[in-house]
């Protein structure tokens, strides 16, 4: 016996029965099948974000323009140097809270902060900002102290040493990093990054903590000697891009900008800046080396070494002029050696500084005009002297290496950077153990000779009593280990025999 085909749809409809006849129509509540549940609204909460600074002198000085804020990956907002900003509808959960737009001498502990945001509640970030005094008179200079040319600053006396460019590139011919020249705000140091495997060389800028180097120049030949010109605007330059057998002056925007050249033809470098803005002074010539000034522009091109009292003469820094003007340091080698010189704004009035059995190139002048920093081929470090060539002062005395092309802040917003301790690659400042020793133990000094780069802080160190609070010198090279011991055994012994 055979049964015709049901249809297809008549088979489903007696299937879609049969299934609500099992469950039934229920609502949901007992388990059983009913309309699906709208989906969980997202919870919300708000982050509000304090800035509170404060500064370690009356005398310092703050950005009016305040900092940024920002959330996550949200547009940064503005918030004011004691000031508040609210996010709101920000998702519950875990966030990143960042503060941007720190001087270089402002800090912040906990920055970005972290933050866990509750759904209807208010969660507060709190950032204390502290803010150092302004201070001018640090010195930058470059310097071979890891085995490769970065620079450094110093203060004056030799003490608080610290690096502020680092050369990643450690190959058999890294980067040299030269030339450094501070922003007349004290902020910025503009120096040349040479390329060793390259040839070329390129003018970047950095913050004067270290931060935020930014490149300014990349054409192709040497871009060298940077200067700022006296309201940070400007930067003068030497490059052999369009001529490469002769430097020029060139001249740029403080970001690198508008790059424009100055003078055509002969060789000429080392541009610096008189201190009202209104003159380009430079070295070189047709005639061999001899002293220019020219208008910011490039026009008015005048030799101020004409006639030249003795040798040639040449710009050794980016701060010659003297604050107020009036004189120029320069070098000259009249004999065989290269002598630091003043002379008059008018080229005229030239005045012997240095009479050394080495080299002396003159660099910048301190911010009052009352003393002179330069460096010597005799002793390979950097100094200071009266505006009259006495009262010899060494800088780097101790930092352990050869240190050369100092520039002097005149910044009168020049930053004083807060205290911290340096990393175990970073050169360590034993300045003041030397003195000490020259004046209780100067046999001790007849020891050194046989020490490397840094051997009278060593010696120096080891004449000191054994829990002098000064003694915190980590030895990071095993030989300078040895002669510390033997050094020790040795001003044990002086000391001993001492009436």
């Amino acid at each position: 016996m055979t049964h015709a085909a049901r249809p297809a749809g008549a088979a489903c409809a007696m299937l879609a029965i049969t299934l609500l006849g099992a469950f039934g129509c229920g609502d949901g509540s007992d388990g059983t099948l009913g309309p699906p549940e709208p989906p969980l609204e997202p919870s919300f909460g708000t982050i509000q974000v304090l800035t509170q600074t404060a500064t370690e002198t009356p005398e310092a000085i703050l950005d009016p323009d305040g900092f940024t804020v920002a959330v996550d990956s949200l547009t940064p907002r503005p918030i004011e140097l004691n000031g508040t900003v609210t996010f709101s509808n920000v998702a519950a959960g875990n966030h990143i809270v960042a503060l941007d737009g720190l001087q270089v001498n402002c800090t912040t502990p906990e920055n970005p902060a972290s933050v866990m945001v509750a759904a209807d509640t208010p969660t507060r970030v709190t950032f204390p900002v502290t803010c150092w005094a302004p201070t001018t008179g640090r010195i930058a200079f470059s310097a071979s102290l890891r085995g490769v040319w970065e620079i450094y600053t110093i203060n004056p006396d030799g003490t608080d040493l610290r690096r502020v460019t680092t050369v990643a590139e450690l190959g058999p011919r890294p980067p040299v990093h030269i030339w450094p020249a501070w922003s007349p705000d004290g902020w910025k140091i503009a120096y040349t990054h040479l390329y060793n495997d390259k040839g070329n060389q390129d003018i970047f800028v950095v913050n004067a903590d270290g931060t935020g180097a930014t490149q300014l120049t990349t054409a192709s030949g040497r871009d060298n000697y940077p200067a700022w010109s006296p309201d940070g605007s400007k930067i003068a330059f030497s490059s052999d891009r369009d001529d490469l057998d002769n430097l020029n002056i060139y001249l740029m925007n403080a970001d690198g900008t508008d790059q424009v050249r100055l003078t055509e033809g002969s060789h000429y470098e080392r541009p610096t800046w008189s201190p009202d803005g209104s003159k380009i002074l430079f070295s070189g010539g047709p005639l061999g080396w001899d002293i220019y000034m020219m208008n910011p522009d490039g026009t008015s091109q005048v030799r101020l070494t004409d006639p030249r009292p003795f040798g040639e003469a040449w710009l050794s820094g980016p701060n010659v002029c003297s604050p107020d003007g009036s004189r120029i340091l320069f070098t000259s080698a009249p004999e065989e050696s290269w002598d630091a010189y003043v002379m008059n704004a008018d080229g005229t009035g030239w005045a012997r500084l240095t009479d050394w059995e080495g080299s002396e190139e003159p660099a910048a002048w301190s911010p009052e005009g009352s003393r002179i920093l330069f460096t010597s081929t005799k002793t390979n470090l950097i100094h200071t002297m009266n505006a009259d060539g006495t009262g010899v002062r060494t800088v780097t005395h101790g930092v352990g290496g050869r240190t050369v092309y100092p520039d002097w802040s005149h910044g009168t917003r020049g930053r004083r950077f807060p205290p911290r301790i340096p990393d175990s690659s970073e050169p360590r400042d034993t300045r003041n153990f030397a003195r000490p020793v020259a004046e209780r133990h100067p046999a001790a000094h007849r020891h050194s000779n046989a020490l490397p780069d840094g051997a009278d802080a060593l010696t120096a160190l080891a004449c000191l009593p054994a829990n002098d609070a000064r003694v915190r010198f980590e030895t990071p090279q095993p030989h300078e280990a040895f002669f510390l011991l033997l050094l020790r055994v040795s001003c044990d012994k002086m000391s001993n025999s001492a009436p």
